[in-house]
């Protein structure tokens, strides 16, 4: 069958849609994709880009606020693990379910040439590698970890093929963005013993500190800052009242709940990326953003490693642990390469019987035997998947995104759509300087990174249409 209207078969960018959505007939492109099946004929009819938005909006509900939101009001006199445990099955299937959805809708719904620009060969490598964890680690349960984060990973990078143009997706993010927020909000007044950290917690020195529909403030935290860079795109999409209150109520919980980091990093990623892309300098913006990754590891972890950098960070700061990171950095440091090529495994290191039987110091800050991960989100991918693992994590998350981010604003009419998904790369990677999320499951901090990912590497392939 032969490609119709202006595309041809060296180019999809004809009408500048990222799904194939053809808005004059409003049903997706001509049938090299799918037989013409826009609509259900009846009293309602039902469009199929009806069904895409209703669809993405389910997935990004999932992603932020769960099947399971305030579960941290559960929490007493148990631990991480008992919680994750408790709500893991419901999430497997509710993931699952919705998982398969999205690949029916998108089989059905977008044109082949487009995933054909979309699918990503690097992607597909670490997705592998994630996948050959399984057969490095001991822990039990291993492949149904392997294929939860498989499953998740899947359903997030699909979510951009889903609005069929601009204003649909800034319809989903403004709807989930008000859903996310109200509950937050009125889980302070309704619930506040789930929605507020207590002294009762397993961590009692965060005793008041916003939680809202998440397990922990350092979840909490940076995903309201990035709900808040969805808050200014939108304004700067003109839709100032409803951008102007996500962007305030957002960034007002965030504050509230005290994460450190990410307050910090919001403010540096705004003037990294904001800046220079207002004034069509996204390239200046890139390299950066780049240099400002680089600086972030090496003056965190790195100063632990190398006593050049750790030289640099005592001429600012003579004492800082990084509250007690570095006893971990430096504990790991004795394991990083015991298996280089493979890791042990995804989730494999942190919590494993070996761990909790190996004596530690008295005199350590931070006893690595109790903690899930190892707040650093590279130093984590080396454990569990190896040098290949690492260099190709460093190569999606940090140089890719990069090049597309600079690919996407030169083609791209509006380039506010590439400054969103970039300003939440780059504070996703900055944070991960202290926190480690890579391929953590459902962590929807990670997924929100993955969807910006995708839609950026959209957004430099096929702008989406407005």
């Amino acid at each position: 069958m032969r490609a119709t209207g202006r595309c041809s078969t060296r180019s999809i960018r004809c009408t500048s849609r990222w799904a194939g959505y053809n808005p004059s007939s409003a049903m997706p492109m001509s049938s090299i994709a799918t037989p013409r099946t826009d609509g259900l004929h009846g009293p309602v009819r039902v469009t199929a880009g009806a069904l895409r938005l209703v669809l993405a909006t389910a997935v990004l509900a999932l992603i932020w606020i769960s099947l399971d939101p305030f579960a941290a009001g559960r929490l007493f006199g148990r631990n991480e693990a008992s919680l994750f445990d408790q709500g893991r099955l419901i999430n497997q299937l509710g993931y699952s379910a919705m998982a398969a959805l999205t690949l029916a809708a998108i089989l059905s719904f977008v044109d082949r040439r487009v995933l054909a620009r979309f699918v990503s060969v690097p992607w597909l490598i670490m997705a592998a590698i994630v996948a050959a964890s399984a057969f490095t680690t001991d822990v039990a349960g291993a492949w149904r970890s392997v294929a939860f984060t498989l499953i998740a990973l899947g359903m997030a990078s699909a979510l951009p093929l889903l609005p069929a143009t601009r204003g649909d997706f800034e319809t989903v993010l403004k709807t989930v963005s008000l859903a996310l927020l109200a509950l937050c909000y009125a889980g302070l007044v309704l619930d506040p013993g789930a929605a507020m950290h207590q002294a009762a917690d397993l961590e009692a020195q965060h005793a008041g500190l916003w939680r809202g529909v998440f397990t922990h403030k350092n979840i909490a935290g940076p995903v309201m800052v990035m709900v808040g860079f969805g808050g200014i795109f939108l304004m700067r999409r003109r839709q100032w009242l409803s951008g102007g209150l996500i962007a305030v109520l957002a960034f007002f919980f965030a504050y509230n709940a005290g994460s450190k980091t990410a307050l910090a990093v919001a403010p540096v990623t705004m003037a990294l990326v904001l800046l220079p892309g207002l004034f069509g300098l996204r390239l200046i913006g890139a390299i950066a953003a780049i240099a400002s990754i680089a600086a972030a590891h090496a003056l965190t972890v790195g100063s632990v490693f190398v006593p050049a950098f750790d030289a640099v960070l005592r001429s600012f700061h003579e004492t800082t642990t990084f509250t007690g990171r570095t006893a971990i950095w430096d504990f790991a440091g004795d394991y990083l390469f015991a298996r280089p090529w493979t890791g042990f495994g995804l989730d494999g290191f942190w919590g494993n019987d070996f761990l909790r039987s190996t004596e530690q110091p008295f005199d350590r800050s931070w006893d690595p035997r109790g903690i899930v991960h190892g707040h650093n989100g590279f130093i984590d991918i080396l454990l569990f998947l190896g040098v290949p693992g690492l260099l190709l994590t460093v190569w999606l998350t940090v140089l890719a995104p990069a090049a597309d981010y600079v690919r996407a604003g030169a083609q791209s009419r509006d380039g506010a759509l590439a400054d969103l998904f970039f300003m939440i790369i780059v504070f996703a990677v900055l944070v991960s300087a202290l926190e480690s999320f890579f391929f953590r499951r459902a962590d929807p901090i990670w997924l929100t990174m993955v969807i910006a990912l995708a839609g950026l590497r959209l957004s430099a392939r096929l702008p989406l249409r407005a």
